[in-house]
């Protein structure tokens, strides 16, 4: 591709990050051969619920598509659950980073999970940015009922729906609700989910988009590079625990199994600076 028959977007990148073209032209390289997806990107409920944060996502996902690449989008729902459980007597338990979930309240997880689903389909849409919700992603079985309830494990992704949406052009967005073999539906961990996506379609980039733009540390200052084999010793020491050691532990095991060669974790503002650029805005987590 020669500099005239680039699209305006990849234009105004690389006269923005005088290194763009190189990453671009190693994402391509690598595409073409592999036949692959650029990035799978995660999204927590906690973005999904804040406007400004969740506009800075839509923002990320249509300058990714306007440069070329279609994402496929997992994501979560963690407060947009707590609120829909709000009316039941049982107040949030979590064991091991994971919400245990009754019977009573797994038809109510579902509903959050697809309205959390259907929002982001919309907004991107609003966006011009086609995209599919998919929510029978994940088949899963129960992990274990009488310490989490029904809460997933993950057994196998299919993949049908992601491709026939990325070859309609479209961006999948995939919903980390599960599926047992008879159909009733189990609460998969989002990150569980995200990494299970990652393992089955092999993408370019592994980003996972936090509140505080990466990994903090107990003192709240942001952890810019962790490599796996400093995580064992960030835990012990107190920087690293619940929901983010739980995300930093999926990320190890992705690079240690080599289905990835780093993770990041970045605010959704700074995705293209952080993809295309040699600045650095969150962390990076790879083996050194």
């Amino acid at each position: 591709m020669t500099k005239s028959d680039q699209p305006e977007a990849r234009r105004q990148l690389i006269q923005q990050y005088p290194r763009a073209q190189a990453y671009l032209d190693n994402y391509d390289k690598h595409l073409a051969r592999r036949s692959s997806i650029l990035a799978v990107v995660k999204v927590g409920g906690g973005i999904i619920e804040d406007r400004d944060l969740m506009a800075d996502c839509v923002k990320a996902i249509v300058s990714l598509v306007e440069l070329g690449y279609l994402p496929v989008i997992v994501h979560g729902g963690g407060p947009q659950i707590t609120q829909a459980l709000s009316g039941m007597s049982q107040s949030p338990t979590f064991r091991d980073g994971l919400r245990v979930t009754s019977v009573d309240a797994i038809d109510l997880v579902a509903q959050a999970l697809t309205s959390v689903n259907q929002q982001i389909v919309a907004q991107l849409a609003e966006a011009s940015v086609a995209a599919n919700g998919l929510s029978d992603v994940f088949q899963s079985e129960v992990l274990d009922r009488d310490k989490y309830g029904e809460v997933g494990r993950v057994e196998s992704v299919t993949r049908r729906d992601i491709d026939k949406s990325i070859s309609q052009g479209r961006v999948p967005v995939v919903s980390c609700l599960g599926r047992s073999l008879d159909g009733r539906p189990l609460n998969v961990n989002g990150d569980d989910a995200a990494a299970e996506l990652v393992t089955a379609l092999s993408p370019q980039e592994y980003v996972s988009f936090t509140l505080t733009g990466g990994v903090n540390g107990a003192d709240g200052g942001l952890i810019r590079h962790i490599a796996t084999s400093r995580v064992a010793s960030l835990e012990s020491s107190g920087q690293l625990s619940g929901g983010m050691l739980k995300k930093v532990a999926e990320a190890v095991r992705l690079i240690d199994d080599g289905v990835v060669e780093k993770v990041i974790v970045v605010h959704p503002r700074h995705l293209i600076e952080e993809l295309f650029s040699d600045d650095g805005y969150g962390t990076v987590i790879c083996q050194e």
